[in-house]
Order: structure tokens, then C-alpha cells, then sequence
């Protein structure tokens, strides 16, 4: 019985620490270069492949890509681009960061 629970503690946390895939080589030259205001979503998406994570809030979807800027493990960065109507609209943690304050929902996650 110890065995099946340290086993699974064991599972449980590796899976926890996976991280999300990042962006890189080709994908992120498309996202420093490529991806523009006015794109449609399936362009966005056919550059850089499925976002690690999406959001919908209201009419605005907002596609999160991680980026490590600095090869530093705690340096990932949550990169999102919100689409509305199909199309890029915005990109960026301060748009994304705005959009959240300006319906009262913002949290910040760096207080301690």
C-alpha cells in the first residue's frame, strides 16, 4: 500500500512540474516578425501551432503562447494574443493585463 501511494505522489508531482511548451526556432521568429494586427486566428495559429493555453472572455479570445526570453527556467513569459471576430486585435501582457482591469477582474499575481 506505501508503494502504490509513494508511486503515485511520485506521478502526481511530475506531472505538476511539467512545464508548457514553448515557442522556439521557427515559431519564434513568426511570433517576434510574423504575427501582425489584422491576422486571422488560423494564421496566427498555422505560424506558431496550438496555444498552451486559451481564454475566452466576453467576445474576446485571448491565445497564450510561453516564450523563455533569457534561457532562464523562472523567465517564461505567458505571451497572449486576443482575437475578436477571428482577427488579431492585440497582443501582449499589458493589453491583456488592461483588458482584465477594465472589467474589474485583474489579479496580481507578484503581491505578496
Amino acid at each position: 500500500m506505501r508503494v502504490v501511494a509513494a508511486a503515485l505522489i511520485v506521478v502526481l508531482g511530475t506531472a505538476a512540474c511539467q512545464s508548457k511548451p514553448l515557442i522556439s526556432g521557427p515559431q519564434m521568429k513568426s511570433f517576434l516578425y510574423e504575427v501582425q494586427i489584422g491576422m486571422t486566428r488560423e494564421d496566427v495559429i498555422s505560424r506558431l501551432g496550438e496555444p498552451a493555453d486559451r481564454l475566452t472572455i466576453e467576445n474576446t479570445e485571448f491565445l497564450f503562447y510561453y516564450t523563455d526570453w533569457i534561457n532562464a527556467p523562472k523567465a517564461v513569459e505567458r505571451s497572449p494574443f486576443a482575437v475578436k471576430g477571428g482577427k488579431v486585435i492585440a497582443m501582449g501582457k499589458t493589453y491583456y493585463e488592461d483588458f482584465l482591469k477594465a472589467r474589474n477582474i485583474y489579479k496580481d499575481n507578484r503581491a505578496s
